[in-house]
């Protein structure tokens, strides 16, 4: 099970080089990072972190597929190094950073491996006593885990009605409940940045 360690102080953020937009309506999202573009493009994953969930993924959606597995695999790193887990969590983790290394983010993964990852983070929930909130936090999120993730926080999000669509499984949602039947984008233009570490198509909004 998931040891505590103290958590990494907060990031400072360049309010020089960043405007300080609160962007929480989908439009002004997308429209932030078109402007900050430049300097957000050479944040490190921890830094992008420091934003809301919504607009991390902007952030994301905007890097090129080289930088977007970049992020990700300083996030699979963290996974097989931090002492928050134990040795044979790390054990564990380290298959899936071994089916890391097959993934590209010039496309959409492939169904059948993006299920099979999961799947095996499902069975960790039963085999550490891993909480949904530490599943999504390690595998949907490029968030570090928390000392306390006991309880679910939720940033703002834009109204999901029209908005790019977020979500695949359940457990890529904060609350756990990932509905494709609300009437988000899923137009060919959606981004495939749901699932397991962020590389499959997504069919609903949390």
């Amino acid at each position: 099970m998931c040891t505590t360690e103290n958590e990494a102080p907060a990031i400072s953020i360049d309010k020089q080089s960043v405007s300080e937009v609160k962007p929480f309506d989908g439009n002004d999202i997308e429209n932030w990072v078109q402007t900050n573009y430049k300097v957000l493009a050479t944040y490190n994953r921890n830094e992008i972190a420091t934003y809301p969930r919504t607009v991390q993924k902007a952030i994301l959606r905007s890097f090129s597929p080289e930088k977007r597995k970049e992020i990700w695999q300083s996030k699979v790193d963290y996974l097989t190094s931090s002492s928050i887990f134990s040795n044979e969590e790390k054990h564990y983790l380290q298959w899936f950073a071994d089916k890391f290394n097959q993934l590209s983010y010039d496309k959409a993964f492939e169904k059948d491996l993006s299920q099979e990852m999961y799947d095996k983070a499902i069975a960790g929930i039963d085999k550490f006593g891993w909480s949904k909130t530490q599943v999504h936090k390690m595998f949907f999120t490029i968030d570090n885990l928390k000392n306390d993730e006991a309880q679910a926080e939720r940033n703002p999000d834009p109204d999901p009605i029209g908005a790019y669509c977020e979500c695949y499984y359940d457990l890529g949602c904060p609350t756990w409940n990932c509905d494709s039947n609300n009437g988000c984008n899923d137009s060919g233009s959606n981004p495939n940045d749901c699932g397991v570490f962020g590389g499959t198509t997504c069919d609903g909004n949390c």
